[in-house]
This record gives structure tokens, sequence and C-alpha cells, in this order.
């Protein structure tokens, strides 16, 4: 049986000069261990250092995580630019003036077309 995930906040409030673990991945950019693992290979988020020469445990500065954060929110923005000034695609024209509308049919109870009728007769 699966447990379910507790739902866990943005860490908003970052100190340049804090260090966080690589185990609060979660917290901070909303990703699970492995996918913290695998963008960590990819480049796409800064690399941890250790904690110590002789130890497993890895963390980030607050100061990359900062600027890691205003990495993206830079990327957020041209990418939107980019959207934004891409032009709108048409509509082929086999499809122009083709479709017709549909008329919704809803569906309703026996009893609640007696009880208008009713109550329009008195």
């Amino acid at each position: 049986m699966t447990r379910r995930k507790d739902e866990v906040g943005l860490i908003e409030d970052i100190k340049p000069d804090q260090i966080y673990r690589t185990t609060m991945s979660q917290e901070l950019f909303c990703l699970g261990p492995q996918a913290t693992a695998d963008k960590i290979k990819s480049g796409e988020l800064p690399p941890p250092f250790p904690l110590s020469e002789s130890s497993r445990a890895r963390a980030w500065t607050g100061q990359q995580i900062l600027d890691h954060r205003v990495k993206m929110r830079e990327l957020a923005a041209v990418q939107l630019a980019a959207a934004r000034a891409k032009p709108k695609g048409k509509q082929p024209e086999e499809l122009v003036g083709k479709t017709k509308k549909i008329k919704k049919v809803h569906l309703r109870r026996p009893g609640a077309t007696a009880s208008k009728a009713r109550s329009a007769a008195r």
C-alpha cells in the first residue's frame, strides 16, 4: 500500500549565508530525491558540495539557491515573451465554416418537470 505524499510548502525566505541540505530539495525546488539527482547531473540545478571530506551528505548555500531561482525567473520571462510573440496558427481551410453548433440536451428527472408545471399553474 502506498503512503500519501505530505503537502510540502516551498521555502520562500532563503538566507544567502545559510546551508541547505539536498534532503530539503522538495521544500526548495518541489522535486523528489531522484528528480533532484537527475537535474544535478544534467546541470539544471547547481551542484551541491559535500559537508565534510568523508561525509556523503551534500548541501547548497543559500546564495546558490537564490542565483538558481533568479536564473529560472529570467528563463521563464524569455519563454513567455517568445510564446507571446509567436503568431497564432490559422485554421485549416477544410474546417472553416464546416462545423455546426450542437444544441445540448439537458436531462431532467421526471419529477422536476412536473413540479415546474404545478408552480406555473398557480
